[in-house]
């Protein structure tokens, strides 16, 4: 049975090396990742200093994407802004997955008014407008910390994994093994955390790859609109942070007379989100070879 199941990891991580589409993106998506949390490393610039020139200048061989209006080099700041959009795409995708796994393995494992109850919780969830809610959290309350961010956008983010994993869960829980664990007397959380969701987690590497280009979307669209987040600096203060849906709002209001300003960061959050796409394509592929024609 163990030698089976290392045979069809091996065989899903051979059909994975061989997707070449995937393998490019996850190497780009590596080098972006890497650019971007090690930032001070590529850029002698802080993404918030300023020189007071008040005009935005093209790129040049100082400042490779060119400078803003504020005379803040935009290389940083594409670098320091994906830092903020990659870690609330994977912060609140893992936090959602989390939620979402238990929820969904809990649910389907017991069944009957149990699980029933649950998903109509999940259902009245999704009824209700996510948007909507969110801005109402991160306005009307007047919360402005990224923090918060993850947590209100990871609130409903975790119903679609729910969903699958109580779907995968109930087909699994009369198999053999679950049986024959249940007859050894191993309790309720030991067959769901060691034995259930487990067997799920295929399912779930690939939804959850799904969920982070959504996510960043998400957070995209905020700030698109015009709603700002702060983060804990490391003086201890609260200071505005630029992620790139931010630095894509700012490029889009002087297209005409700056377009670097939007062509630079556009181009680094769309190729980054095609790229995920292409890795939770290949994984997908990789782990349910029948789904590809």
């Amino acid at each position: 049975m163990k030698n089976t199941a290392i045979s069809a990891r091996a065989q899903a991580l051979e059909r994975l090396l061989r997707n070449r589409i995937a393998m490019v993106s996850l190497a780009f998506l590596v080098v972006v990742g890497g650019l971007c949390f090690g930032a001070p490393l590529f850029s002698s610039y802080a993404w918030d200093a300023l020189d007071f020139t008040f005009e935005a200048l093209p790129p040049s061989r100082e400042h490779w994407f060119g400078v803003d209006e504020m005379g803040r080099d935009l290389f940083a700041r594409v670098l320091y802004g994906g830092r903020v959009s990659l870690s609330v795409g994977l912060i609140t995708t893992a936090v959602s997955t989390l939620v979402g796994v238990s929820f969904g393995a809990i649910a389907g494992y017991f069944g009957g008014w149990f699980d029933a109850l649950m998903m109509r919780f999940v259902d009245l969830m999704y009824a209700l407008p996510s948007y909507f809610l969110i801005l109402l959290v991160m306005v009307f309350f007047e919360v402005e910390s990224i923090y918060v961010l993850f947590l209100v956008l990871a609130l409903f983010q975790w119903l679609g994994m729910a969903r699958i994993v109580r779907a995968q869960v109930l087909s699994l829980r009369e198999r053999e093994y679950v049986v024959a664990v249940r007859s050894c007397g191993a309790g309720h959380a030991r067959v769901i955390f060691r034995h259930l969701i487990p067997n799920t987690l295929g399912v779930v590497a690939v939804y959850a790859t799904m969920t982070v280009p959504g996510v960043m979307l998400q957070e995209a669209f905020l700030s698109f609109i015009g709603i700002s987040f702060q983060a804990m600096g490391s003086d201890g203060v609260m200071k505005p942070v630029a992620s790139w849906g931010s630095l894509v709002s700012e490029g889009a209001k002087v297209f005409e007379t700056a377009p670097w300003l939007l062509a630079f960061p556009a181009a680094f959050f769309s190729l980054t989100l095609l790229a995920i796409n292409f890795v939770g394509d290949g994984l997908r592929d990789a782990l349910d070879p029948n789904m590809k024609v």
